[in-house]
C-alpha cells in the first residue's frame, strides 16, 4: 500500500497519523485514548489466527479467509470495508475541492507579484550603473570659469597647492584675478539605486549646472581641466587628447588641458599644459 493511501485510510477512519513523544512548551496536553477492554470471548483463539490464510484474487487484490473468526469480528470486517470507502471518498472529494479553491487563490494572489517581477526584470536589463567623478568650478573674475576634474573621494577642497599653481598658471596667462572660492560639484550626487544617474544623465545635469549656477554662456574664456571635466561639460565623445587646446567658438574661447591635479602630479603635464593654454595669451579682453 503506498504511504498516501495508507495516510488517507488512517485519516478517514479518525486514526491520528502521529503520536508525540514529548510535551512541547505551550502546546496543548496530548488527549488520552482509552482503549476498550478485552474479555476472553473477544480474544480469538492462537490456532483460528493460524489458520487464517491469504488467498490472491485474479484483481491481484488481497482478502482473508474469515470463515474462521468469531461472528462478531466477521460482521465487523463485512461492514468497515462499506464505511471506510464511503469515508475515504468524500474526504478526497473535499481535499480536491478544497485544492483548487487554494490554487485559484494562489493564481490570483500570484499574478501581482508576477508583474511584479516582470517589471523588476524590466528595470534592471534597462538600468545603467552610475559614472563617479568630480568636478571643482572656480571664477577669478566674471569672463573666465576654471573647470577642473579631480579625484573621486571624500576630500572637497583644493589644497594650497593647487590654488598656489592654478593662481601662477592664471598670472601666466595675463589673467591677474586669483582664485579665493571653489564650487565642488560630485556625481553620483546620491546612491539610491531607483534614481538614474547614468553617463548620460550626468552630462545633462553638468551642463544644466554651469549654465543656470555659473552663466556659462556669459564666460568669454571657460578652461576645461581634465578629460571628465571635458567629456561631462563639453560632451565630447572623442578622445581627450584629440581635444585639448584653445579654439574660438564664437564669442567664446574653450580651452582643455590636463587637470590641476595632474599637473600638481606629474611635472611633465605642465609642459602639455602650456602648450594647450599659451593661445589664451593672445585674447582680447575688450
Amino acid at each position: 500500500m503506498l504511504e498516501q493511501q495508507r495516510q488517507a485510510y488512517l485519516e478517514a477512519m479518525g486514526v491520528p497519523l502521529w503520536f508525540p513523544r514529548y510535551q512541547l512548551p505551550g502546546a496543548l496536553p496530548t488527549p488520552d485514548y482509552h482503549w476498550p477492554e478485552t474479555t476472553s470471548q473477544d480474544l480469538v483463539d492462537a490456532r483460528s489466527a493460524a489458520s487464517l490464510t491469504v488467498q490472491e484474487t485474479s484483481g491481484s487484490q488481497l482478502h482473508f479467509d474469515r470463515e474462521n473468526l468469531p461472528s462478531d469480528l466477521q460482521k465487523h470486517f463485512s461492514d468497515q470495508p462499506k464505511v471506510a470507502k464511503q469515508q475515504i471518498r468524500e474526504s478526497l472529494i473535499d481535499k480536491s475541492k478544497d485544492h483548487q479553491s487554494t490554487a485559484n487563490a494562489a493564481n490570483i494572489t500570484q499574478q501581482p507579484s508576477q508583474e511584479t517581477e516582470q517589471s523588476t526584470a524590466v528595470f534592471l536589463t534597462t538600468k545603467k550603473e552610475p559614472c563617479f567623478f568630480q568636478l571643482v568650478c572656480l571664477e577669478p573674475n566674471e569672463q573666465v570659469l576654471l573647470i577642473t576634474e579631480l579625484p573621486y573621494s571624500g576630500v572637497n577642497e583644493l589644497s594650497a597647492l593647487h590654488y598656489s599653481l592654478m593662481n601662477n598658471l592664471l598670472v601666466a596667462l595675463k589673467i591677474n584675478d586669483a582664485v579665493k572660492e571653489a564650487k565642488s560639484f560630485k556625481w553620483p550626487f546620491t546612491h539610491q539605486p531607483f534614481i538614474d544617474q547614468s553617463e548620460r544623465i550626468a552630462k545633462a545635469a553638468v551642463k544644466a549646472y554651469l549654465r543656470e549656477q555659473l552663466d556659462l554662456s556669459d564666460k568669454k574664456l571657460v578652461i576645461f581641466m581634465g578629460p571628465a571635466a571635458a567629456k561631462f561639460g563639453l560632451g565630447l565623445e572623442q578622445d581627450f587628447d584629440s581635444w585639448r587646446g584653445t579654439q574660438q567658438q564664437g564669442e567664446q574661447w574653450i580651452a582643455v588641458t590636463h587637470s590641476i591635479n595632474e599637473i600638481l602630479r606629474l611635472p611633465q603635464c605642465k609642459k602639455e599644459a602650456w602648450k594647450d593654454l599659451v593661445a589664451v595669451t593672445d585674447i582680447d579682453w575688450q
